[in-house]
């Protein structure tokens, strides 16, 4: 005997029929039927809600489909649809063998008996439009929005920094929907920082509208070494013992987290959406105050047996009377090819002869320097022209070792533009082996946002 029971969700009335152990029937309707709740039926609401809230894309429960072959045929490649994507009669036609026969499909799909588990909202017109639906075009329309809400997973991407905190929403596709920053408080642990994260990524899904069970998970950049997701130690951050942030930010906001070094996670970024976009194997080198860096190869970021893979800057590249690092070593590429390292040179430079430059008429900065070499300046340009010795060679090592199919450039330094890539790129194959001579060098393309993009990006890749 069939048993119907009736409840009404946002997008209208369902009524749910069970015969003999089976769903035989679930479709939209105004009518309102003897209700008799079983536990197939309320089994099968459990689940509707759950694909009513985004978090349920596939259903498990057992049906019975009741019509002719052909009818079945169609019902049941209605169902190798996937959530979020659509089909015309005309795929429908193809895939069931009958390419000619679009307008029987129709018919079919007007009499499916279980509307959303074989999913014939997600049958459109060629052109795109809404038609032919039992529950009615609003509801179709309803369903096909909810679908394309959830279809795409979420991630945020944390950036820790020194003074601020950058929290992105992003979706699978790589499409930033939205971002957030608040300051880094610096008190007596790790709790504050991860804490205003936790309370801020709130806030953010909150403003989009976007329930944290749809969240694939949370990414965190930290700067300092990170081995098995446990941060070791931090300095900017007064981090003096390992930290479990991956597990202390699960427990305050109930999703998986992940957590890798920040340049790591910037390299990760680029890699996917930005300078190495396309290429499975990348360095990244951010030139800044320091010199810091990244490496993807494979697809997979080399973080080491200590969390010290991509450590870049503190790569030896002068040995005879090398400038002293703050790492307690000498002669660091960092000390010659970071923005700190780049105005050093050209200081000594200066003090050798009272030779003009403008150089001399502002305090030096990596920026001075830079837009003194566009003007032609002689000391401007030897300095330029000693960072690219010194960081093209670095990088001629590096490749010879790595053997990246891009290497990209980062960091304040890098903003300087063409003028980097082209001096690096010079003595780079002046110094590389020959196999990997051609290896391109570029520019960073996302600058402030790269490390949200690559801690998200961590996220996707650790859940699949």
């Amino acid at each position: 005997m069939k048993k119907i029971f009736y409840y009404d969700t946002y997008a209208g009335r369902i009524g749910i029929a069970e015969e003999d152990g089976a769903i035989t029937e679930l479709i939209f309707s105004e009518r309102d039927w003897p209700v008799e709740e079983t536990e197939l039926i309320k089994e099968t609401k459990r689940q509707l809600d759950e694909y009513f809230e985004g978090r349920r894309k596939t259903f498990d429960i057992p049906t019975k489909l009741v019509g002719t072959e052909f009818q079945k045929k169609v019902w049941n490649a209605l169902a190798d649809i996937p959530y979020g994507e659509t089909a015309t009669y005309k795929d429908i036609a193809e895939k069931i063998g009958c390419p000619k026969g679009f307008r029987a499909v129709g018919l079919a799909n007007n009499r499916n008996p279980i509307s959303i588990i074989y999913p014939c909202h997600r049958v459109i017109g060629t052109n795109g439009s809404l038609m032919g639906y039992g529950g009615g075009l609003d509801v179709k329309e309803k369903l096909l929005a909810l679908e394309k809400k959830y279809s795409s997973s979420y991630a945020v991407g944390v950036d820790v920094g020194g003074t601020e905190i950058k929290i992105g929403l992003l979706n699978s596709d790589g499409k930033m929907l939205d971002k957030t920053s608040i300051p880094t408080r610096h008190e007596d642990n790790s709790a504050h920082i991860l804490e205003d994260a936790a309370g801020s990524i709130e806030k953010l899904l909150e403003r989009n509208n976007i329930s944290v069970n749809s969240l694939t998970g949370i990414g965190i950049g930290i700067p300092g070494p990170v081995a098995d997701g446990i941060v070791k130690h931090c300095v900017n951050l007064h981090w003096e013992n390992s930290v479990d942030a991956a597990g202390e930010m699960e427990v305050l906001t109930g999703v998986k987290t992940v957590v890798l070094n920040d340049a790591n996670a910037a390299a990760l970024g680029e890699q996917w959406m930005g300078g190495g976009k396309g290429h499975d194997s990348m360095v990244l080198v951010t030139l800044g105050t320091g010199i810091g860096g990244g490496i993807i190869i494979n697809g997979n970021v080399l973080t080491g047996a200590n969390g010290a893979g991509g450590e870049i800057g503190h790569i030896t590249a002068e040995f005879e009377n090398g400038r002293s690092c703050n790492c307690g070593r000498k002669g660091c590429i960092e000390t010659y090819a970071s923005a700190t390292g780049i105005v050093r040179t050209a200081n000594e430079l200066l003090a050798k002869t009272d030779r003009k430059s403008l150089l001399r008429e502002e305090k030096v900065t990596a920026k001075s320097i830079f837009e003194a070499e566009a003007k032609g300046d002689w000391a401007a340009c030897e300095t330029v022209d000693i960072f690219g010795k010194y960081l093209g060679r670095t990088l001629a090592d590096i490749a010879a070792v790595v053997d990246p199919e891009i290497i990209v450039l980062a960091g304040g330094v890098a903003k300087a533009g063409e003028v980097v890539s082209k001096t690096v790129g010079k003595y780079f194959r002046k110094n590389a082996f020959k196999t990997v001579k051609d290896t391109e060098i570029v520019l960073a393309k996302l600058e402030n946002d790269a490390g949200m993009y690559g801690a998200a990006r961590y996220a996707f890749i650790s859940a699949e």
